[in-house]
C-alpha cells in the first residue's frame, strides 16, 4: 500500500503522520541583482527648461547631432534619435551638462504585467516572492498561461471538480458528455469505463473521483487553479485540463494495483503529464511496467521524492526512483531557498527542487489550505511541464524534461542534493534559448587508464549547432572535445585516462544556429587514491604477510561481505513489509 507524500499545516484538516529528519544546510544562494531596465537603442527623451525658445531648443538638438522624431507639445518633451553608433548613456551625460535641458532620459521599454486578479495570489510565495526564491511564474505568464488542450492527470485522492477555483479547468471526457451521455450508464467512448466524465475512482470502483481527503484537490490547485477569475488562488497554469484519478482512499492510502489502473487510464486517454504526489511502497515491477507504458504514450511522469529526509541514491523511494526515463523526481525547497528539512534528496536520483513548504492551494468545499511536503513541490513541476507542452506542443516527453532540468536556477543548497543543481524556473523553461541538462555526474574512479564517458542532453527552439565538453585536470587550462550525437537530443564524449590522484573538472557548452549559448554547471571527480564507492575503502594486504595470513584475511573479508549482504536483504524485507508506516 502507498500513501500520499505530504503533511498538512491547516488545523481544520486531519494531519498525516510521518517522520521528518532535519537536514542542515550551511550555505544559501544569494538572490540575483535586479536587471537593469531596458530601453530603445539610439533614442532619448529631452525636456527643456521653462523659457527655452523653440529656436533655442532646435539649436541644442542640432548641436548634439540629434534628429527630432516626435514632440509632445503639452509636455515640451522631444523624442530624438542619436547619431549612429552613439551610446545612449554617453548622450545622456552630455545632455545633463547643458544649462537649458531640464532632464534627458532613455526611451524605456515597458511590458504588460501578466499578474492575475485572484485575491490570494500574493500568498503564493512559490509562484512569486520578493526574495526571488520562487519559480518566476509571472515572467512565464508573459509567454504562456496554459491551454485546455493539455491534459494533466492527478493520480491521488481524487479532485473536487466542483470547487469554485477548479471546475473551469476540470477535464470533461468529450466522449461522455452531451445529449445525456453523462448519466446514461453506457460506455459511449468505448474506453472500458461507463460515464467516466471527470476521470475514475479506482479505489471505490466507480465513476466519481470526488476528493474525500483534500490532498488531491490541493495538488490540482497548484497545477491549475483557474487564473484571473477573481476567485481564490491561481495555479501555475491559468488554463489546462485536470483529469481526476483516484486510487488513494479517504485515509490517504492505496495499493499498487489501483495506482497501475490510474497510470494506464491516464496514458490511454491522452494525459501528457502525470502528477504523482505519493510514495512509500517497495519496488514493484508491475508499477514500473505501467510507468514504462506511459512513456510509450509520450507522457511525463512527475513524482515526489519523499518526506523522510533521506538520500534516495542510497535508499530508493518509489515511484520517484524508478529508472524509467520519463520519470522526474522532485525535492522540496522552502521560502528561504533552502532544501526543506523533511525533503528527500539525491545527487543522481532527484532531478530538481521546487517550492514545497507552506503552499496555499484549493481544498474541498470551496476552501483553501496550506500544506507542506514534496507532494506540494511536485505539482509546481507538473504545472511547468504543462506550460512547456502548451508553448512547445510538438515536444517529446524527454524534451519537456530537458527544458525543466536545464533551466533551473542554480543554487548551493541543491548542488549535491539534486542532479541538476537548482530550483525550478518556469520562465526559463519557456525560453527559446538552448538548454543543457542531465550531464553525467562522474563518480570517483579507480581507473587511471580511462576513458571516462560523459553524456549530456540538449534542446533548443531552433537547431543545435554544437555541443562541446570541456575538462581540466588539477586546475589547469580546459581542453574542449566535440560531443557526438548518439540519439535525439543526446550527446556523448569521453575524457581520456588521467594519472592517479588527479582532480578532473568538466562542463558542457551548447550553441544554436542563432548564436545563443548555454553552459551546464561544473562537475568534478577524483581519479585513483581511495576513489570507489562512497564510504568504502579498498581492502589491502600488507606485502609482509605470509601466504597463510593472506588466505585467512581474504576468507575473513569474504565472510564479512556475506554477512553484510544477508543483513541488507533482511533490512530490505523489513522495509517492504512496513511500507504503509511512513
Amino acid at each position: 500500500m502507498m500513501r500520499w507524500v505530504g503533511k498538512r499545516v491547516d488545523s481544520g484538516l486531519r494531519a498525516a503522520a510521518m517522520t521528518l529528519v532535519v537536514l542542515c544546510s550551511s550555505s544559501q544562494a544569494q538572490p540575483p541583482a535586479p536587471a537593469a531596465p531596458s530601453f530603445v537603442p539610439g533614442e532619448i527623451l529631452i525636456k527643456f527648461k521653462p523659457g527655452t525658445t523653440t529656436e533655442g531648443a532646435s539649436s541644442v538638438i542640432s548641436t548634439f547631432g540629434l534628429q527630432p522624431v516626435q514632440l509632445f507639445p503639452e509636455l515640451d518633451v522631444h523624442r530624438c534619435r542619436l547619431p549612429e553608433g552613439t551610446d545612449v548613456e554617453a548622450a545622456l551625460r552630455a545632455c545633463k551638462g547643458d544649462a537649458t535641458i531640464a532632464y534627458a532620459e532613455p526611451n524605456y521599454i515597458y511590458t504588460a504585467s501578466r499578474l492575475p486578479n485572484d485575491p490570494r495570489f500574493a500568498e503564493l510565495w512559490g509562484l512569486q516572492n520578493d526574495d526571488d526564491f520562487d519559480i518566476d511564474a509571472p515572467e512565464a505568464w508573459e509567454a504562456q498561461t496554459g491551454l485546455p488542450e493539455v491534459l494533466v492527470a492527478i493520480i491521488d485522492t481524487g479532485v473536487d471538480y466542483n470547487h469554485e477555483d477548479l471546475r473551469a479547468n476540470a477535464w470533461r471526457n468529450p466522449g461522455e458528455i452531451g445529449n445525456g451521455r453523462e448519466t446514461n450508464r453506457t460506455d459511449d467512448d468505448s474506453n472500458g469505463f461507463v460515464d467516466d466524465v471527470f476521470g475514475w475512482d479506482f479505489a471505490g470502483k466507480d465513476n466519481d473521483p470526488m476528493d474525500d481527503n483534500g490532498h488531491g484537490s490541493h495538488v490540482a490547485g497548484t497545477i491549475a487553479a483557474a487564473g484571473n477569475n477573481g476567485v481564490g488562488v491561481v495555479g501555475v497554469n491559468w488554463r489546462t485540463s485536470i483529469m481526476a484519478l483516484k486510487f488513494l482512499s479517504a485515509n490517504g492510502s492505496g495499493n499498487a494495483a489501483d495506482a497501475i489502473d490510474c497510470i494506464l487510464y491516464a496514458a490511454r486517454n491522452g494525459a501528457r503529464v502525470l502528477n504523482n504526489s505519493w510514495g512509500g511502497g517497495g519496488f514493484s515491477q508491475a508499477l514500473r511496467d505501467a510507468i514504462e507504458f506511459s512513456r510509450t504514450r509520450n507522457a511525463v511522469f512527475v513524482a515526489a521524492a519523499g518526506n523522510e529526509g533521506r538520500d534516495n541514491d542510497r535508499s530508493p523511494s518509489y515511484p520517484a526512483s524508478y529508472d524509467v526515463d520519463n520519470v522526474m523526481s522532485i525535492a522540496a525547497c522552502d521560502r528561504e531557498g533552502q532544501l526543506a528539512t523533511f525533503s528527500n534528496f539525491g545527487r543522481t536520483s532527484v532531478d530538481l527542487a521546487a517550492p514545497g513548504v507552506d503552499i496555499l492551494s484549493t481544498t474541498p468545499g470551496n476552501t483553501y489550505s496550506a500544506f507542506s511536503g514534496t507532494s506540494m513541490a511536485t505539482p509546481h513541476a507538473s504545472g511547468v511541464a504543462a506550460l512547456v507542452i502548451a508553448h512547445f506542443p510538438q515536444s517529446t516527453y524527454r524534451q519537456v524534461m530537458i527544458r525543466l532540468a536545464g533551466s533551473v536556477d542554480p543554487a548551493a543548497p541543491f548542488e549535491d542534493t539534486t542532479w541538476n543543481g537548482g530550483r525550478l524556473n518556469a520562465a526559463a523553461a519557456l525560453s527559446a534559448a538552448p538548454q543543457v541538462a542531465f550531464v553525467t555526474r562522474a563518480e570517483a574512479s579507480v581507473n587511471p587508464e580511462g576513458p571516462y564517458r560523459i553524456d549530456a542532453e540538449a534542446i533548443d527552439d531552433g537547431s543545435i549547432q554544437s555541443v562541446r565538453l570541456s575538462y581540466a585536470v588539477g586546475g589547469g587550462s580546459p581542453t574542449a572535445v566535440e560531443m557526438q550525437s548518439v540519439a535525439e537530443n543526446a550527446y556523448r564524449a569521453e575524457i581520456p585516462g588521467q594519472p592517479a590522484g588527479s582532480q578532473v573538472s568538466y562542463f558542457v557548452d551548447v550553441a544554436d544556429d542563432a548564436g545563443n549559448t548555454a553552459r551546464s554547471r561544473t562537475y568534478r571527480f577524483q581519479v585513483g587514491g581511495n576513489a570507489g564507492a562512497p564510504g568504502c575503502s579498498p581492502i589491502s594486504l600488507p606485502s609482509t604477510m605470509s601466504v597463510q595470513a593472506r588466505v585467512l584475511s581474504v576468507l575473513v573479508n569474504v565472510l564479512l561481505i556475506l554477512l553484510a549482504v544477508q543483513g541488507a536483504r533482511k533490512l530490505i524485507a523489513k522495509r517492504s513489509n512496513s511500507a504503509t508506516k511512513l
